[in-house]
Formats: structure tokens, C-alpha cells, sequence
């Protein structure tokens, strides 16, 4: 059913056929109090660390896509699933990707037009 894809590369993700539909018609913001990101121990073990600001909420570009359930009928108030996936920036160091943060809401709406369903 729904892709399991909850991030991409901001600078191709008009490439990606994967989210090339999304990043030309269905944008939008994810506010959330912080995210987590992937570290490597020295034994190369991954490990949560979870970021966050000072209590405001982050606002990150995303992307949205509707997929139809298989398994409801037509007509069915939830044959619609509704999925997202967050834009990241390549950075290099602490990992390979950081999510594409905005300033603010007002910030977000200037800089990441938001598209209607």
C-alpha cells in the first residue's frame, strides 16, 4: 500500500520518482518538538540522540501522499491514508542527512508554499 519513505534528500527530491509528484503539487509543514538523529559509536553501533529546541516547536518541509487502502471499500471514510515525509539537507558531519528546518510558520508559509489537498 502506503511507500515507508519518511525522508528525502531536499536537493533531489524533484528528481526521485518517488516524491517528484509530492514536491511539484502536494508540499506542506510539520511542526513537531524535535527529532531524532542517528549517531555512530566508535563500534559502529547506531544510537538515538533526539534534538530539540528550547521548548518552541521546529517546523520542517515536508511532503504529503494519499493512498488508497486495498482492503476498504469504495466510499469507506478510511480507504484514504494519508502519509508524509520529511525534507533533509546533506550535511557531513553528524550523519548523512538533517532535516530542512523553517524559522517559523510565517517564515514556512513564505518560503515552503504549502499545496491543498
Amino acid at each position: 500500500m502506503a511507500s515507508k519513505l519518511i525522508n528525502s534528500r531536499s536537493e533531489t527530491v524533484t528528481e526521485k520518482t518517488s516524491f517528484r509528484s509530492c514536491a511539484a503539487k502536494r508540499r506542506t509543514i510539520i511542526p513537531a518538538n524535535g527529532y531524532y538523529e542517528w549517531m555512530k559509536s566508535e563500534e559502529g553501533k547506531k544510537i538515538p540522540y533526539f534534538l530539540h529546541g528550547e521548548g518552541d516547536l521546529e517546523v520542517m518541509a515536508g511532503l504529503y501522499e494519499l493512498w488508497p487502502d486495498p482492503e476498504l471499500p469504495e466510499g469507506d471514510p478510511n480507504k484514504w491514508v494519508w502519509t508524509c515525509a520529511v525534507l533533509a539537507r546533506p550535511v557531513i558531519y553528524p550523519s548523512d542527512g538533517i532535516v530542512v528546518t523553517l524559522v517559523s510558520e510565517r517564515s514556512a508559509r513564505r518560503h515552503w508554499p504549502i499545496s491543498a489537498p
